[in-house]
């Protein structure tokens, strides 16, 4: 699997969401790490849920794409194994969010919520969507932490202030306010800023 993870890298260097690396890996030969590493990135995010952020992407006639509930231990030994070798933020994201999700270990919650971040920087300039997309599952999983979350949740909070402090609303409304209703739905209440 890290030959394939290093061609990705090698090929989008961070500015593209999963979806594009899944389909750069059908050119390649099918093995058993191609389908996994497919699996994964074929995951339809559901940021707003904070228990169950991965649904399947297609659903047809009973059937439906790959869920992290069908990943076997040996296939999530695979992931942690590879785990290391991923130094893109959209690609570490995913990996860690579902090794937090099968593992329940909190370095991979923080890895996560730290490279949606990332991620969530890189995206912005290719479509606001995608970027509010990652903030939003990047402060819904820090909150699921609880206290041990709060460092997470402060930082992602601390960039959705910054990016509310440079948006001229009368130029481009869609995206500021999409992250302030994001930050009331969550009940945060240090709203002040939001106001100018």
């Amino acid at each position: 699997m890290d030959e394939l993870i290093k061609k990705i890298q090698g090929e989008y260097q961070g500015d593209r969401l999963c979806q594009y690396y899944f389909s750069y890996l059908k050119q390649f030969e099918e093995s058993d790490d191609q389908k996994l590493l497919k699996a994964i990135l074929s995951y339809h995010m559901k940021p707003s849920d904070a228990q169950k952020p991965f649904n399947a992407f297609l659903i047809l006639e009973g059937k439906r794409s790959p869920i992290p509930e069908d990943l076997s231990e040996e296939e999530i030994q695979k992931l942690i194994d590879s785990y290391q070798n991923i130094n893109d933020h959209e690609l570490k994201a995913r990996f860690a969010d579902v090794l937090w999700i099968k593992k329940k270990e909190v370095k991979y919650a923080h890895d996560a919520v730290v490279s949606y971040l990332e991620a969530a920087k890189n995206l912005r300039a290719k479509s606001w969507t995608y970027s509010q997309d990652h903030i939003e599952r990047a402060l819904r999983l820090s909150l699921s932490l609880g206290k041990g979350g709060n460092d997470d949740r402060d930082g992602v909070i601390a960039y959705v202030q910054e990016i509310l402090g440079k948006y001229d609303l009368q130029e481009e409304a869609y995206f500021p306010l999409k992250l302030i209703e994001l930050l009331l739905d969550i009940k945060y209440e240090d709203n002040a800023f939001c106001i100018s």
